[in-house]
């Protein structure tokens, strides 16, 4: 009963975040008012490992019933909304730097992802916890840019070889070098990109896929493998809710066939049943277009796949990190444990993702 509670605080959270109509201020402040100790620690943790621990804070500061939510969680989540502010701050205007350095060698970067929607989409700049810069450079001279980057301290971090280059810098950014973008193999940069006048940063502007090419992305790219593996997380519903919620002037039959991938349109179609049902954001034309969900898009379906599939559940090296996660040993190093509810609701999961159910 207390994991299904603290679930259901987090869907009000979640909703009261993208403005869904089943958001419930008071009752999410009541709720949080009623947990006792153990129950605030799996709240924090499982938000954290959503990555949505600082917008959480950035919720619970704001309305005058704040004061409502015990300090044991109200503390931590805005200590970490007001950090992660700052680091955000400096990340954008870091992000402008890349992208000058490198259009100072000729390259043309496409930034996408996590900083842009940051800027557009997010209610505030320390709201989402940024990963990393993602640029788009198809056919980039990489050395080239590498040499270039190291000018602002950064350096590549040895990796098998792949279609992105990851650069770190001292402060835990990393840059992305997508230089083969497999999702639009006949790019052409001048008609794939508009200007963006960033609000964070308006010194300068950067280069964004066109909405139709932008959208197409998201839903590729949270739809992929990532949710094989880490399942339907928080941040990743959230960054679909807010951005869906911009799409008014845009048709799906536009974008759905950019995607290219069942698989991942019928997550997609799963995903934005959930937004619908469970926080309330009206998506009537994006539902109609994709494949109908196999199963009932469900709250507890959703939380529970975020806690098996980082275990690497249903493989037997899953199996036998949950017995390591059971025992006490390293256990945060995958997340909250999956209960035995949970696990009932594997075959559910998998179908979720398009899988058979086991």
């Amino acid at each position: 009963m207390p994991q299904r509670r603290v679930d259901e605080l987090l869907r009000l959270f979640l909703a009261e975040l993208v403005g869904g109509g089943q958001a419930d201020p008071p009752a999410l402040r009541r709720g949080l008012a009623s947990l006792d100790s153990g129950s605030l620690d799996g709240l924090r943790f499982s938000a954290d490992a959503n990555r949505v621990l600082p917008a959480l804070g950035f919720v619970l500061d704001q309305g005058p019933d704040s004061d409502l939510v015990p300090d044991r969680l109200r503390t931590p989540a805005v200590n970490a909304w007001r950090a992660n502010r700052l680091r955000n701050r400096a990340i954008v205007l870091l992000a402008g730097r890349v992208q000058k350095v490198l259009e100072s060698i000729g390259e043309r970067p496409i930034l996408y992802k996590g900083v842009h929607y940051l800027d557009w989409l997010w209610p505030d700049v320390g709201s989402r916890r940024l990963q990393d810069l993602d640029l788009v450079m198809p056919g980039a001279d990489v050395p080239r840019a590498i040499a270039a980057l190291r000018q602002l301290s950064f350096e590549p971090v040895e990796e098998p070889a792949s279609d992105a280059i990851h650069l770190r810098h001292p402060m835990g950014l990393e840059v992305d070098l997508h230089h083969r973008f497999q999702i639009f193999e006949d790019l052409d940069p001048s008609s794939a990109t508009v200007a963006y006048s960033p609000r964070l940063d308006p010194t300068h502007r950067w280069r964004v896929f066109e909405p139709d090419r932008e959208l197409a992305t998201l839903i590729h790219h949270h739809c992929s493998e990532h949710m094989e593996a880490e399942g339907a997380r928080l941040c990743w519903i959230a960054d679909l809710a807010l951005r869906l919620r911009a799409a008014d002037a845009q048709d799906p039959r536009r974008v759905l066939p950019l995607v290219g991938d069942e698989r991942r349109l019928a997550r997609a179609g799963w995903l934005i049943a959930l937004i619908e049902e469970s926080l309330g954001v009206p998506l009537p034309r994006w539902r109609e277009a994709l494949p109908p969900p196999r199963d009932r898009a469900d709250w507890a379906t959703a939380m529970a796949s975020n806690r098996m599939l980082p275990f690497g559940l249903p493989g037997a090296r899953g199996w036998a990190k949950l017995l390591l996660a059971g025992s006490g040993i390293r256990r945060a190093r995958w997340g909250p444990r999956p209960s035995l509810t949970d696990l009932r609701r594997l075959p559910a999961v998998m179908r979720s993702l398009g899988s058979p159910s086991r």
